[in-house]
């Protein structure tokens, strides 16, 4: 569960970023 947390939190970090470009 640790890992898929960490995925999730990546994309969401990625996805603030491509919202914000």
């Amino acid at each position: 569960m640790s890992r898929q947390f960490s995925t999730i939190s990546a994309q969401m970090l990625l996805w603030m970023v491509a919202l914000s470009t």
